[in-house]
């Protein structure tokens, strides 16, 4: 990650729409690994084979984290762009150690029960991020 010492307003309006961006570039796949996962439970798929809808999710996500830890970021976010990027890899790890349902049940069991804390812990840096911005921006 590349920091910048400027906290303007300007670079803060920058930086918003520098994520914006990214998700213009790379946006969420229909289906939420929620959806997949309930997909899968409530279907008679034995082999996994539903699972596959994920793989969409983990490359989006992928993409998002690789030019979220290009941008250039304000030094007064840098912290909390950290805790926004750290929570996405782990919920990606997640979603990709799910995927390992045929061959490794107990890790793919074991990421379903981090998925929710891990989401959890992306939706509260995502909120301290938002906080922040509106802090910064006066709004």
């Amino acid at each position: 990650i590349k920091t910048t010492p400027d906290n303007s307003a300007a670079a803060i309006e920058k930086y918003i729409l520098d994520i914006g961006k990214i998700y213009e570039k790379y946006p969420s796949p229909e289906k939420t690994a929620l959806d997949v996962l309930s997909e899968f439970v409530e279907s008679t798929d034995e082999d996994g084979s539903a699972l596959s809808d994920l793989t969409p999710i983990i490359t989006q996500t992928e993409n998002v984290v690789r030019e979220m830890a290009l941008m250039t970021v304000p030094s007064d976010l840098v912290t909390t762009h950290l805790d926004v990027l750290n929570a996405l890899q782990r919920l990606m790890e997640n979603v990709a150690d799910i995927l390992l349902f045929e061959t490794d049940a107990v890790v793919a069991a074991a990421a379903v029960n981090k998925y929710e804390e891990n989401m959890t812990a992306l939706e509260s840096a995502i909120a301290k991020l938002g906080e922040l911005v509106s802090a910064k921006l006066s709004i």
